[in-house]
């Protein structure tokens, strides 16, 4: 099963902005991440443990620099620390899952992230992080139900890039016969719901092509192709790149279509009425002699 969702962590998501009495700051730490120095993200943060052992952010700092050092083995302790010393903090579950599903402990990671929800459930990408744990553990059911509370609960504070990323998680779900067997529900009703996501998105950022696009592929699945085609030339009209290209291919099958239904009708037309008539007569005759010879399967 491909991953359903793709979420980013970064260092300044999960720190509170401060500096702190000996001098250590978190501003620092954002520093050293945009040069993506890990290994001074770690001396750092293991300066900061040794100064402030007692600071949550001490020890988030610590084990984000072991994550992005490929060492999540190293990364679980200090980011233990760190939850057990300010269990309030979303930002500390964040890390937390994030190593547990780096080591594939996905029950873990699901447990973690839940934390994080349920502290600030307002963030939707906290909601995002959970349905991927979801994903990652081959829960659907619960991975499709994540998505959902995401749009009931976060949507009011989403902006128009999570409303674009919860339509493509949707519309990947749908995508997947497995997935959908799973969480229970049809590929149309899924398919609705990451329609309205990219919608949502549309109404905060009218000019995202790519929103346009992906809700032209969205109708055009759902069998709406004129709605497909509005949609293809606005994303076109906007840039996006595959926006016209959809259109054009969108257009080439609508027309082959009809060349193919245009031949069968001319050809249809050149045979005289009486074998039409023969052949309709010999279908229904067969299929009168099938029901009338041939039985039930026994019960």
């Amino acid at each position: 099963m491909p991953r359903i969702l793709r979420v980013g962590l970064a260092v300044c998501a999960l720190l509170f902005s401060a500096t702190f009495a000996f001098g250590y700051s978190t501003d620092e730490v954002r520093a050293l991440e945009q040069r993506k120095d890990w290994n001074g993200v770690l001396k750092y943060g293991q300066a900061w443990t040794q100064a402030e052992p007692s600071n949550a952010n001490a020890w988030i700092v610590v084990s984000i620099a072991y994550f992005f050092l490929d060492r999540p083995d190293l990364a679980l302790e200090p980011t233990k620390r760190g939850v057990a010393l300010d269990p309030k903090q979303p930002g500390a579950w964040t890390s937390l899952g994030w190593i547990y599903r780096k080591l594939k402990r996905y029950s873990d990671a699901t447990e973690a992230f839940n934390h994080t929800v349920d502290l600030a459930p307002q963030n939707g990408t906290y909601w995002n992080n959970l349905a991927a744990a979801y994903s990652d553990e081959g829960n659907y059911r619960m991975t499709l139900q994540t998505l959902e509370k995401q749009a009931q609960t976060a949507g009011p504070y989403q902006d128009a890039q999570l409303w674009f990323n919860l339509g493509n998680a949707l519309k990947t779900v749908a995508a997947s016969t497995s997935v959908r067997r799973e969480a229970g529900r049809s590929f149309s009703e899924i398919l609705h719901e990451a329609a309205n996501a990219y919608q949502q998105c549309l109404k905060i950022n009218p000019r995202s092509g790519d929103a346009w696009n992906e809700l032209g592929v969205v109708a055009e699945a759902l069998g709406d192709r004129q709605s497909a085609l509005n949609d293809y030339q606005r994303a076109g009209s906007l840039g996006a790149p595959f926006g016209q290209q959809n259109f054009i291919a969108l257009q080439n099958t609508i027309a082959a279509e009809k060349a193919r239904a245009d031949a069968v009708a001319a050809a249809n037309a050149r045979v005289p009425s009486w074998i039409r008539a023969k052949e309709r007569a010999q279908w229904a005759w067969g299929q009168s002699y099938y029901l009338q010879h041939t039985q039930p399967f026994p019960q």
